[in-house]
């Protein structure tokens, strides 16, 4: 007996025979500044897809998703980016448009992730510039290759920043972007004290040099509501310890505690000897004296020593301090 074979096509596909699909179609924005230049073009990309979408005849509006100062290097806080992906999730979208790769990410390993799992919930993508929709078959090859170069361009430009902001620390140029606790900036970007926040300041330090310790001071803001940093957060012990030991209070500055790593993603850490700091000393008003704040440095440490030998002696035999 000759066996029959009838090819049964998907039921998707004869649809897409027999008529054209309706479509739920975004589009996905994105600039990394809030400069008055890539606002217009964030204005400028929101306009051209929504009349885009609307003209199409056979594409249903599933809205814009925008993000404006975000850096493409990073997921996190990209609340537009990230509630496209969670519409998507809900079934709400089947294409998503957008610009280029570099819009839609920076980082390869998020870029190639994202769009795998898309295509395993049926969403689409379309990168209008490289004219690739994430449906082709070469479609991860390509898209590997040129997020790469995406991320590297990435790197490149936060290498060079971080040498020209070196170069400014080195010639003692550069300018804060925020001002810590006591300080405000005035219009030539200098610092100036903050006189209510400087109160708060002088009482802590006062307050430690008659023998209260960071976690009491700490608690006493609180309790009192006195309020923090632009007013966020809560008052804990190692805000009020970072007060006492920042040397900005006694007019100096540090440039470099902090660095940012040189591949993606870019995280903050703790400058350990990592990268050499400046120090620029009597560069702002005081709000202490440098007497005062040697006084605490010695008490700070004397305490530290204290704590450690005491430790050290509790623990010298099985049932030390218990």
């Amino acid at each position: 007996m000759e066996k029959k074979i009838t090819k049964i096509e998907p039921v998707r596909k004869q649809e897409q025979q027999n008529a054209p699909m309706m479509k739920r179609v975004c589009a996905y924005c994105r600039v990394s500044t809030a400069s008055g230049e890539q606002k217009h073009s964030l204005e400028a990309q929101m306009r051209y897809y929504t009349k885009l979408i609307q003209e199409k005849e056979h594409w249903i509006w599933a809205g814009i998703y925008a993000d404006e100062a975000q850096s493409g290097t990073k997921m996190t806080h990209r609340e537009q980016f990230l509630q496209m992906i969670q519409d998507c999730k809900k079934e709400k979208i089947d294409l998503i448009l957008t610009k280029s790769i570099t819009r839609f990410a920076r980082n390869t390993v998020d870029s190639i992730s994202t769009i795998r799992m898309l295509k395993d919930m049926g969403v689409e993508v379309y990168f209008e510039k490289e004219k690739i929709s994430t449906f082709s078959e070469k479609s991860e090859q390509l898209l590997t290759i040129l997020s790469s170069i995406a991320q590297s361009e990435a790197e490149n430009i936060s290498a060079n920043s971080k040498w020209a902001v070196q170069r400014r620390f080195q010639n003692g140029t550069y300018k804060i972007s925020t001002p810590t606790y006591g300080y405000e900036k005035d219009e030539n970007g200098e610092l100036v004290i903050q006189s209510e926040e400087a109160r708060v300041v002088r009482r802590i330090f006062e307050a430690y040099l008659s023998g209260k310790g960071c976690y009491t001071i700490a608690k006493e803001l609180q309790a009192e509501g006195v309020p923090t940093i632009r007013n966020k957060g809560k008052w804990h012990e190692v805000v009020v310890q970072e007060i006492l030991l920042n040397p900005v209070y006694e007019g100096n500055l540090i440039y470099q505690k902090t660095y940012s790593t040189s591949c993606l993603p870019f995280t903050r850490k703790r400058n350990h000897g990592t990268y050499p700091k400046y120090l620029i000393t009597e560069n702002h008003p005081p709000i202490i004296t440098k007497e005062e704040a040697e006084a605490v440095r010695q008490i700070y440490e004397y305490r530290s020593q204290s704590a450690k030998n005491k430790a050290s002696s509790l623990n010298r035999y099985v049932f030390s301090g218990r």
